[in-house]
């Protein structure tokens, strides 16, 4: 598999990210993608990683209450597994990503790190497993889509996850906004690396309405309990 340099990738994903809140919606339609996501993980871990299995997956967990954009452990866990790889404590990397896989099998991060764990610790079979999980997510965020403007963006569930699709591919990014179209939300990169001189970046849209949505919705939540909890305690 041609990844990049998993180290630096590590290292530039848990530099970039900051820490935010995520949010809930309609309990039962949660419950309801759960179970969706549920099967579909299933259905990956027998070995049925097609793309379609793998978008269907990705937008089931996205609706689902599990979905924690902005302090889930793909967040939490950064600079843990940056100090493992760091170490090259590959033992404690597997730990980590088992359990960012237990948080969302959909996670590029989780089958990335255990793909470049595992092919440290010389588990061939389970590199593999996990290397192909990796290409199968990557080409889900793609989705046939050339990132090249809003209409045709690519899709990722978290900031962790942009960064590390980045350096995956290869790319370095300089710049980075927020952009809003249509009532849909993008995060603009500024990007150079591979194929792409510095001299000549390129700007690639990611979607990132749902995530947005589930964090403003949740910071509007945290807000309304705050102020129930001052009314309280000044009864």
């Amino acid at each position: 598999m041609k990844f990049r340099n998993y180290l630096v990738i590590i290292a530039i994903a848990a530099a970039l990210v900051s820490s935010h809140s995520w949010a809930s919606s309609d309990s039962e339609k949660q419950a309801q993608a759960l179970a969706e996501y549920q099967q579909h993980v299933k259905n990956m871990q027998s070995g049925m990683a097609m793309k379609t299995v793998v978008i269907a997956a990705r937008k089931a967990f996205m609706a689902s209450s599990a979905y924690k954009p902005y302090d889930g452990p793909e967040v939490g866990l950064q600079s843990s597994l940056s100090a493992a790889f760091d170490s090259e404590n590959w033992q404690q990397c597997l730990e980590l990503s088992k359990r960012l896989l237990d948080y969302s099998y959909v996670s590029l991060i989780g089958h990335y790190t255990a793909y470049a764990c595992n092919t440290e610790l010389g588990n061939s079979e389970q590199a593999e497993f996990h290397g192909i999980l990796t290409e199968q997510i990557i080409d889900a965020i793609v989705a046939d889509q050339d990132g090249l403007s809003p209409e045709s963006a690519f899709t990722t569930l978290s900031t962790p996850e942009l960064y590390m699709f980045l350096g995956v591919l290869g790319l370095t990014a300089t710049e980075q906004g927020l952009q809003e179209q249509e009532g849909r939300m993008f995060d603009a990169m500024t990007v150079h690396g591979e194929g792409i001189p510095e001299e000549s970046p390129v700007i690639l849209y990611f979607d990132i309405t749902e995530q947005f949505k589930r964090g403003l919705t949740e910071a509007e939540n945290g807000a309304e309990n705050e102020a129930d909890n001052e009314q309280g305690n000044q009864h």
